[in-house]
This record gives C-alpha cells, sequence and structure tokens, in this order.
C-alpha cells in the first residue's frame, strides 16, 4: 500500500493508547511518502523506538520523510521500533522532496529527510557529508562523452 502523508495523533501515553499495525499476508509493506508523529506518539523508548508504535512482524513501514515535534528525524528512526520502520532516503514523493539550485542556477529536487540530515555519510569515506551539494550526485556533475572505437561494417551492403 502507498500512502502520501500518514499523521499519527496520541492523546495518551503508551502502552494505553498505541497504533497496532498488521499484514494481510506473510509479508507486508507500506510505503509512506510523509509521516508524522504527535504528541504523545513522539515518545521514545531509551533505544529510540517509538512507543505509540507496535507492529505484526508480518509487515514493514518504509518512508521518505520522517517528522517528530515539526523536525525530521527520519535517519534517527531508521530501523526503530523493532526494525519496522525504514527510512528510504531515495525516494522522492509529493510530500517528502525539496529543490536545491546547484551552479550555474539548475534546480535539482532531492530528498528533504536527506537534505536536512547532518549526520549522514552519503559517500562512505567514514566522515560526515557536511556540506548539502554533497550529499547529492545530480546530473550537472556528469561529465558524459561518447568516442567510437570500432565501427562494425554495415550490413547488406556491397
Amino acid at each position: 500500500m502507498a500512502v502520501g502523508r500518514l499523521i499519527l495523533d496520541s492523546l495518551g501515553a503508551a502502552p494505553g493508547t498505541q497504533f497496532y499495525f498488521s499484514g494481510t499476508g506473510s509479508s507486508n509493506a507500506i510505503y509512506v511518502d510523509y509521516l508524522e508523529l504527535r504528541d504523545q506518539a513522539t515518545n521514545r523508548d531509551n533505544n529510540g523506538n517509538v512507543k505509540a508504535l507496535d507492529f505484526n512482524s508480518n509487515l514493514v513501514i518504509y518512508y521518505a520523510q520522517a517528522i517528530v515535534n515539526g523536525i525530521s528525524l527520519a535517519h534517527q528512526l531508521n530501523h526503530k521500533t523493532a526494525i519496522t520502520c525504514v527510512g528510504c532516503h531515495h525516494m522522492l514523493g509529493v510530500y517528502s522532496s525539496t529543490n536545491l539550485v546547484y551552479p550555474p542556477g539548475v534546480t535539482n529536487t532531492v530528498n528533504a529527510a536527506l537534505a536536512q540530515d547532518s549526520q549522514i555519510d552519503s559517500d562512505g569515506d567514514g566522515l560526515l557529508t557536511v556540506a548539502i551539494r554533497l550529499r547529492f550526485f545530480v546530473p550537472a556533475q556528469m561529465n558524459f562523452t561518447m568516442t567510437l572505437t570500432n565501427v562494425p561494417p554495415v550490413k547488406g551492403a556491397a
């Protein structure tokens, strides 16, 4: 199932108030563009798991953006809550993307959670990628050239 915006607002604290998710078969998923937790649904335990969320083992929620108290916590919630919430920073949706302008004035649409995340190593070198523009590989960074090195003969030519 795909959902544009999923806002979970709990006026009571867990375990008294919880959102329980279960799939219909053995392996199911919900794809959420923008997940927002409000009020008591924002409470987390010492391991970072959201107390108000309870999942059957047959369901995973994939999200592109996760907002808690108005702040993106997509990276911090990734693989939390019994490893059933998985952040997908490569997803671009209506509610989870933003535009960045790169020199020479080219606008690129990127995942907002990734753009806002200051604790990510986007190139895998073991260092945090501080500069927002370095977190993304965009078409302007490609210097594509093509050279024919071996031209095959034309078939059917006399």
